[in-house]
């Protein structure tokens, strides 16, 4: 039998390697001094697809409009290819009603998110984006001094800058996942246990027990899945 203090060792060990695998699943990009940020970050990481690909725009007004288009996670944007052959930011975004690219969708709520399930009026929905999250000054002897997530500031009033952004300082990036659930009319709420209970506790009644007994993790593409199932049903 395992003694205590051996069992204590496997314990941590297990947790390490759980944490390793868990920050393997989430990319981060590296850019040095003197890099430009859109150069160094690949695009396979930026793009959804591989290539731009015919879409549709259906606008709140009944109109359509087509074009060959792309999610850009860094930027924010959907982007779509001009008769120019320029590509072009779509712009007045709360106009539209969804985007439609390949055999996704997608809503603008405060920014883009991709549907992940439609079932029974109930939505769930996922936005993926490449953040800022830290900046490292070099010292005069070459040292590599702390940096600050507020940096993300750079990126998050005005995404255009990144477009020709050249680091003067380390930046890192990190994908970043955040998941929403919505109704039949596309209105759409961050999850979390409180918007959960206000869109849908009503028409479940069991889900505060639900919630409680199955302790979600509410950045978990998996937990998320299974609460839209739950929900779904």
């Amino acid at each position: 039998m395992m003694n205590k203090k051996k069992y204590i060792l496997f314990v941590i060990i297990c947790a390490g390697l759980f944490l390793q695998v868990h920050s393997q699943s989430v990319k981060k990009f590296k850019v040095n001094p003197g890099e430009q940020v859109v150069k160094v970050i690949p695009v396979a990481d930026i793009y959804t697809y591989p290539q731009f690909i015919l879409g549709e725009v259906q606008f709140k007004n009944g109109k359509l409009g087509s074009a060959k288009m792309n999610y850009n996670s860094l930027l924010g944007e959907i982007e779509f290819i001009d008769d120019k052959n320029d590509t072009i930011a779509m712009d007045d975004a709360e106009s539209m009603h969804y985007v439609a690219i390949n055999t996704d969708t997608f809503y603008y709520y405060k920014q883009y998110l991709r549907q992940m399930s439609n079932k029974n009026g109930v939505k769930l929905a996922e936005n993926r984006s490449i953040v800022l999250i830290n900046r490292e000054k070099i010292g005069g002897f070459g040292e590599v001094n702390g940096g600050s997530v507020e940096a993300k500031e750079l990126v998050s009033a005005n995404a255009n800058p990144m477009k020709t952004l050249v680091a003067k300082q380390i930046l890192t990036f990190s994908e970043n996942y955040v998941y929403y659930f919505g109704d039949r009319f596309n209105k759409f709420k961050q999850a979390n246990r409180k918007n959960i209970m206000e869109m849908f506790g009503k028409l479940k009644p069991e889900l505060g027990k639900y919630l409680d007994d199955n302790n979600l993790n509410y950045f978990s593409k998996n937990d998320m899945i299974k609460l839209a199932d739950y929900l779904q049903l």
